[in-house]
């Protein structure tokens, strides 16, 4: 299964404008939401509703798309791309390099122990870059 974004970068991704459909959310608390067609609710701006017996609203934070539904938002909509490069250390233990870019300007930065560390801290990056305009 792959991993969804965190609840930090969930609440960014809403701020440049992350619209997409996706099957899980952030509630205010920091939970993230069951596959919201799985149990029925449906999504109403920043409230969810549940349509079967419960008609009480829980406020959303943010849409929860897998990291790469938002690596590919990031891409499509403004022009941002992120690769994640693996390497063989001398310790034959594998890290994990990545870049954020615009334009064809990219910056090498740090090692990540999993791909998936890697890819969040970029996706995070890739936002401030863009709020930053």
């Amino acid at each position: 299964m792959e991993q969804v974004i965190s609840f930090e970068t969930a609440k960014l991704a809403k701020e440049i404008g992350f619209d997409w459909k996706v099957d899980k959310g952030y509630f205010s608390n920091g939970n993230l939401s069951n596959t919201w067609t799985a149990i029925h609710i449906e999504l109403s701006g920043q409230i969810l509703k549940q349509t079967d017996n419960d008609t009480s609203t829980i406020t959303v934070v943010g849409r929860a798309p897998t990291q790469s539904q938002f690596q590919k938002f990031l891409r499509e909509k403004h022009n941002m791309h992120i690769a994640i490069m693996p390497k063989i250390t001398p310790s034959n233990t594998t890290v994990f390099y990545s870049y954020t870019g615009a334009k064809h300007c990219f910056n090498w930065e740090d090692c990540y122990e999993t791909f998936e560390e890697a890819l969040e801290v970029r996706l995070k990056q890739a936002v401030t870059i863009i709020k930053e305009g």
